[in-house]
């Protein structure tokens, strides 16, 4: 049956016709072994995409555990085919797979070669992996980490799918299909990693830069697992790990890891190379990648620049692993990332509080525009007077409620109500900037704005003023009506409401009273 199948690698000229489907040679290590792509395409989306083509060759040089592994492996898939041809849905242990110390490693590679999700659900249900010790399940798990990473970017798949989509039917099923089976490789390599890491031990399970090559969202899964399992540990539990791991040490294979992180550093690490790619900047400065080069970058700031480059999809990606930021201990340039990723995430109170926490410390933090009424918690401090003074400049584009809010809330209440506030080194500069002198004409004008409109004299201000204009060039002023350019023109034409111009007019009465000495009485500069 297996040399009808496989045929006989040296004498072809003796092997039988694969009378189903269409033939072809795959070569392992130099032997042409003929198969049924039409078999190995139904769970191989590696196969689907030959099976496409009118290649009569597929080569495999370097197929894990060689050519006896991949005619194992065939043999395997064609007993799942002829299952499934007799419509039965045979156990995964029933496969004609033995799964072993020496072989488990190649066939999960295999099975992330062939992208064959039932391959890998065999090994997973084997007997083997049922019965792993923890230190074992710790290699296999650093084995299985970066195959979680592996995915094809969604660029190239639209494209794929465009271009097969210009071709008949069979060719955008094989696509749909060819997904399907990428997409669910990917899902069981995902599970298998969670449901090893739930074997491990507390004392062997380290957090450092070897479980640290995942996905994001495996890593921010592997942290949520330590978590659980110290909080179940115990105080006294976790007393007695150093004494269960010298004991293991001694019975079994020593952990390979060299740098053991706690959670904090883990979740940076793994936002700098899932970020910046740290390992590839290593690499091409031509410096082999080592345990401690990474526990360098797991402590490295980020540039300035780099901490207001990444957008929205590059902060939502990481935003799983903020929870396991330590805030007093993230490098400054860094924490004005992770407070744009709580933004971004809608974790406003707590993107807040953090703010406020570290604005004096970090320039990455006070340069990302908040709502202006976060100021308010940083009154006092010397260098909100500068960021202060930047948001009293874009007044022009607020709406009048805006205005109305950084103006009474912020400026007035927080900054010049309180006595520690107003003492702030800085503080004089502000009041005599000529921006308060701006937002003063401007509320006032508001105020006289909302009186024309409510004794129905702008329509009638703005006809006078217009006819004016264009019978002599010069507008004349109407009884009770601000001057032109000097009174309503100063109030952007975007803020609306009576009562909000109306109660913009009082707050520009305090702020002239407050900043009346600061503005030399507001006379002509």
């Amino acid at each position: 049956m297996l040399s009808w199948f496989f045929g006989n690698a040296i004498e072809e000229e003796k092997e039988e016709p694969v009378p189903e489907g269409h033939r072809i040679h795959v070569v392992v290590e130099g032997q042409r072994l003929p198969v049924d792509v039409d078999v190995l395409a139904e769970f191989s989306a590696l196969f689907l995409q030959v099976q496409l083509t009118s290649a009569a060759e597929c080569p495999l040089e370097d197929f894990p555990g060689g050519a006896a592994a991949f005619r194992k492996i065939v043999e395997v898939l064609r007993f799942l085919q002829v299952a499934k041809s007799a419509g039965n849905e045979p156990k995964l242990e029933d496969a004609p797979l033995k799964v072993d110390e020496d072989n488990v490693l190649n066939l999960f590679e295999a099975a992330w070669l062939l992208e064959c999700p039932k391959l890998f659900e065999i090994v997973m249900a084997s007997s083997l992996l049922r019965s792993l010790s923890s230190r074992r399940a710790v290699e296999i798990l650093e084995h299985l980490l970066p195959f979680t990473t592996a995915s094809v970017p969604p660029q190239q798949q639209e494209t794929t799918g465009a271009q097969f989509s210009g071709h008949n039917p069979a060719c955008t099923e094989a696509f749909l299909k060819t997904f399907l089976l990428e997409t669910q490789m990917w899902q069981r390599t995902e599970a298998a990693v969670v449901e090893l890491a739930a074997q491990l031990d507390l004392s062997d399970f380290l957090l450092g830069p070897r479980l640290a090559t995942g996905s994001v969202r495996v890593c921010a899964c592997l942290l949520r697992l330590h978590r659980k399992q110290e909080e179940e540990t115990g105080y006294v539990g976790s007393a007695l790990l150093p004494v269960t791991s010298v004991w293991k040490n001694l019975v079994d294979k020593p952990l390979r890891i060299k740098i053991v992180w706690d959670a904090h550093l883990f979740a940076l690490y793994c936002i700098h190379k899932h970020l910046l790619d740290g390992d590839h900047a290593l690499e091409t400065q031509g410096v082999p990648t080592t345990e401690e080069l990474e526990d360098k970058v797991a402590h490295e700031d980020i540039s300035l620049t780099e901490s207001e480059h990444f957008g929205e999809e590059a902060l939502a990606s990481i935003s799983d692993l903020v929870e396991f930021v330590d805030i007093p201990k993230v490098p400054p340039n860094l924490m004005g990332l992770l407070i744009r990723t709580l933004m971004q995430s809608e974790r406003m109170d707590t993107a807040k509080t953090i703010y406020a926490q570290v604005f004096s410390a970090s320039l990455a933090v006070r340069r990302i525009p908040v709502p202006s009424l976060w100021l308010r918690d940083v009154a006092g401090k010397e260098e909100s007077i500068s960021v202060l003074l930047k948001v009293l400049q874009e007044y022009k584009t607020m709406s009048a409620m805006g205005a109305t809010e950084v103006i009474q809330d912020v400026l007035l209440d927080a900054f010049l109500g309180s006595a520690t506030s107003s003492s702030t080194p800085g503080m004089q500069s502000l009041l005599s900037h000529p921006i308060i002198e701006e937002l003063v004409g401007a509320c006032f004008a508001a105020g006289c704005k909302a009186s024309a409109s409510s004794r129905g004299e702008a329509s009638a201000s703005d006809s006078a003023s217009a006819s004016a204009d264009h019978d002599s060039g010069q507008a004349e002023p109407s009884p009770g009506s601000p001057l032109p350019g000097k009174g309503i023109s100063r109030c952007p034409k975007h803020w609306g409401g009576a009562g909000m111009l109306a109660h913009l007019g009082v707050l520009g009465a305090r702020l002239f009273e407050a900043t009346l000495l600061q503005q030399n009485g507001f006379l002509p500069r």
